[in-house]
């Protein structure tokens, strides 16, 4: 299974229709919002012909340029500006002084729920209003799921070592290549499986396509439809809604039969408590279980519990396995000289002994060298150009600094790459230093202790960016207005310690199992309207550590 529509052909598509009549319908507004763009710079814009066309096209591909020449200009100073964007027309882009004050703001002022589902034009791509709005299956992963790191670790562990094994192969004397990115993707997919439904089920490969196939699907389709212009939407929008039901029943055909057999189960159960049966621990039973709790029949449907395993899938693999790829590539990009590789060996050597051979919740929370590693990247690597988009929803509007007014009906963003890459916010920003956010006790290396020895005054040594007022190192879950990876405030990633624990299990498994191959300069990611991400046609040379199988 795979989506026959790829992001390129969706541009082509769009393309002419949008550079006529993105043109037109924004030169003949006189509201609100068309005053507010008249009145406040629009990076990028010129004195040319059909201007707004051209510049929402430009930005397909060009979003990072605009974005950082908008934050020098005009962020630095704490004003406003607007990003075009084929999806949704413009942003404003909330300087960083500003994100605290703003993002605090209640939904009923500022949006976050809605916008999101927007995001994916869950209406027509997500389809069931039933699932999209009650999120019910997002508790699963902050409260079950979350709770439950500890008796997950074992088969999580278990899945990524037959992953590893399965796709990157076991030769310890010949190098081989492996694609970076779609490789981790199918790890990734049977270890949160592993989680979401089990063993040996998480193993289904038909099932395991599907579910890529599914967010491939919503992903292509979510971007086409915010690129036609706005009177087309809502035909367009259903007729992918109308084939949405296709795409879903191919899509849980796989799982069906375990999802009806479990519900069965759990259905006599709750009928009769003396029946004979031990639930499974995992998301799926999870699943059952909220649904339950609802009291509405209509939740406890087979495809809506399906539907929503789907959507845990969508959230999790790709983000999960683009974090893992970047990770490598920023890691294997660096001088090897340097020794940080050698040092988180060292590390995750050291605690898994100390564990006793076995990986647990608290073990895997005292490597301190391999989540500084994934922060670092995540924010060197930032997935987007623009992130947390927020929709003004009061009525009255909100105003900002300098009383400017965002009237009702504007979308908000915050420029995350450019924040994370602010000289103000961390030091040699555009340097990866894999143990920025450690605390000097923490490096036990002695490659890596030597440099923090030498630290002082000596600028070439990596800098340490840690909590300002407590001197504490950060770990990646932590969140701050200046690392916005996981989000911000009261709407932040409610599976981010679900993807981090399995992120740093991953990394661990790898620097102790395989050798890779130092790149000599760091890929380049591919950026596209206001994501970016690792290339598809990079690979990893690698090999299996002598004495590890």
């Amino acid at each position: 299974m795979h989506s026959s529509l790829t992001i390129p052909h969706l541009t082509v598509l769009v393309a002419g229709t949008t550079i006529a009549l993105f043109h037109i319908y924004f030169s003949n507004r006189d509201n609100a919002q068309a005053r507010f763009w008249k009145a406040h710079p629009m990076s990028d814009a010129r004195s040319e012909w059909f201007w707004w066309a051209r510049v929402v096209m430009r930005s397909v591909f060009g979003s990072k340029s605009m974005v950082d020449d908008g934050y020098n200009t005009y962020s630095s100073r704490n004003n406003i500006f607007g990003a075009p964007s084929i999806d949704r027309g413009a942003f404003v882009v909330i300087p960083p002084q500003q994100l605290k004050s703003i993002y605090d703001l209640p939904e009923s002022v500022v949006d976050a729920h809605w916008t999101q589902s927007e995001n994916i034009q869950a209406k027509y791509t997500i389809g069931d209003p039933e699932v999209f709005s009650q999120s019910f299956h997002v508790n699963v992963i902050r409260n079950q799921i979350t709770r439950s790191l500890d008796y997950l670790t074992a088969g999580i562990t278990e899945e990524i070592t037959l992953g590893f094994e399965k796709h990157w192969g076991v030769d310890d004397k010949e190098w081989r290549r492996v694609a970076a990115w779609p490789s981790c993707l199918q790890i990734v997919a049977e270890a949160v499986n592993r989680v979401f439904i089990g063993a040996p089920h998480c193993r289904n490969k038909e099932f395991l396509e599907a579910t890529k196939w599914h967010a491939e699907w919503v992903f292509s389709n979510a971007f086409l439809i915010h690129a036609v212009p706005w009177i087309f939407k809502p035909v367009l929008g259903n007729l992918i809604w109308l084939y949405g039901r296709r795409v879903r029943s191919k899509c849980l055909k796989p799982m069906l039969p375990l999802i009806k057999e479990r519900l069965s189960r759990f259905l006599q159960q709750a009928n009769d408590p003396s029946a004979d049966w031990d639930p499974p621990q995992d998301g799926l039973q999870w699943l059952i279980e909220e649904a339950w709790k609802t009291g509405n029949a209509k939740y406890i449907d087979p495809s809506r519990i399906g539907h929503r395993l789907l959507i845990l899938n969508f959230v999790s693999m790709h983000t999960t396995s683009f974090t893992l790829a970047n990770a490598l590539q920023d890691l294997f990009s660096e001088v090897p000289s340097i020794g940080s590789v050698e040092d988180l060996r060292e590390e995750c050597a050291r605690v898994l002994k100390e564990a006793g051979g076995v990986w647990t919740k608290d073990a895997v929370s005292k490597l301190h060298l391999v989540d500084s590693t994934i922060r670092e990247s995540m924010r060197i690597s930032s997935f987007s150009i623009l992130a947390l988009p927020r929709r003004v929803v009061a009525e009255e509007g909100i105003t900002i600094d300098d009383d400017v007014h965002i009237p009702k009906g504007i979308y908000l963003a915050t420029p995350m790459d450019a924040i994370h890459l602010d000289a103000k916010f961390y030091s040699d920003p555009t340097k990866f230093h894999p143990f920025r956010f450690c605390h000097s006790s923490h490096v036990q290396g002695t490659r890596t202790q030597e440099l923090y020895k030498n630290r002082d005054g000596d600028a070439t040594m990596p800098p340490l960016d840690l909590d300002k007022t407590s001197a504490k190192a950060k770990s990646t879950v932590t969140l701050d207005d200046k690392f916005l990876s996981f989000g911000f405030g009261r709407n932040a990633c409610p599976g981010r310690f679900f993807a981090l624990h399995e992120i740093k299990l991953m990394m661990a498994h790898i620097l102790l199992n395989y050798d890779i191959q130092y790149f000599k300069k760091r890929p380049e990611q591919f950026k596209i309207m206001w994501v970016q991400l690792p290339h598809e046609k990079t690979h990893f040379t690698i090999k299996r550590r002598l004495g590890t199988i």
